[in-house]
């Protein structure tokens, strides 16, 4: 009943919320739906139509299976808790994408894990491809810059330009305006893993034409293709490093569960004992009623005859 409760707010018919549940998102055929911020319903706080099902006849005939379910659709801290769940999830997902885990309300969590960091996750930023990869005239690999762990990058870009440049002399390249036309795209893919290894490939194309005479290649053409690895020695090395936050997040998940499962241990704890105290005095009324008018039946010691 308590992983029912967590995904769903009881009977169809109740007309409560719909269920809190994370749901994946797929890129095809939107390729925008996963970056899309998805919508939660806001929980009700009009009471459910079970409570008017139960009145027969101006009586309201409630068992305790019955008492129970109202106490639970209708009860804010329930509804408050089913959200630390989503939430618990979303903290996850964040951590299996190398980010750091944010917790929940009442979870612990140790503000040394971000001790020298501005709230970056596992590994270190780095950018895709090679750093100062330069075009048709000349550039390449100044540094194989890391990934961060562990959601996987993908970039492509096109440039166009189109220059004109008067000049002062015709002795270099033979005409009194030069006129160039440049064009490049590039692309690059690169990805962290919890071991402390990065890898990115990247390559680019450009091609330049221009009107001077003295150029030996017009146009001019130029590609290239970069491949980098890069591993930490030290810090940074091995899955227990860098996959504590996924561990975090993975408790926090357990702790969510637990404390909604505590919570509607205690509801339903609490509305059993109401509910018997309530036969209690119910069956100790009747029972008074019963001796005050027919004293003979008064019991005697050790004796239940009870006629309610």
């Amino acid at each position: 009943m308590v992983e029912r409760l967590s995904g769903s707010s009881g009977d169809p018919g109740s007309g409560r919320s719909d269920p809190v549940r994370l749901f994946k998102s797929h890129s095809f055929p939107n390729v925008f739906s996963p970056y899309r911020v998805p919508a939660v319903a806001e929980p009700r706080l009009d009471n459910g139509r079970r409570l008017e099902d139960l009145i027969v006849g101006g009586k309201l005939l409630l068992t305790l299976g019955d008492a129970i379910a109202l106490a639970l659709e209708n009860n804010l801290d329930i509804a408050v808790s089913r959200y630390d769940l989503p939430i618990a999830q979303t903290d996850l997902l964040r951590a299996k994408g190398g980010g750091a885990t944010r917790g929940v309300a009442g979870a612990y969590q140790s503000t040394t894990l971000f001790s020298g960091s501005l709230g970056g996750g596992v590994g270190s930023a780095g950018g895709v491809g090679p750093s100062g990869a330069g075009g048709v005239l000349g550039g390449g690999i100044d540094r194989v810059s890391s990934s961060p762990c562990c959601d996987p990058t993908l970039h492509v870009s096109y440039g166009w330009s189109n220059a004109l440049t008067p000049l002062n002399y015709t002795v270099v390249s033979g005409v009194p305006v030069e006129i160039t036309h440049q064009t490049a795209v590039s692309s690059g893919y690169s990805q962290g893993f919890l071991t402390g290894t990065s890898v990115f490939v990247s390559g680019s194309s450009s091609s330049l034409t221009s009107n001077t005479k003295t150029s030996i290649f017009n146009p001019e053409f130029g590609s290239d293709l970069f491949v980098g690895v890069n591993q930490h020695l030290l810090r940074g090395f091995g899955n227990k490093s860098n996959a504590r936050f996924i561990r975090i997040a993975r408790n926090t998940v357990k702790y969510s569960a637990s404390v909604f499962r505590q919570d509607v241990m205690a509801v339903v704890a609490s509305v059993e004992t109401t509910y018997y105290d309530l036969l209690a005095d119910q069956e100790s009324m009747c029972r008074q009623a019963v001796f005050a008018h027919t004293p003979n039946l008064q019991p005697g010691p050790g004796e239940d005859r009870s006629h309610c």
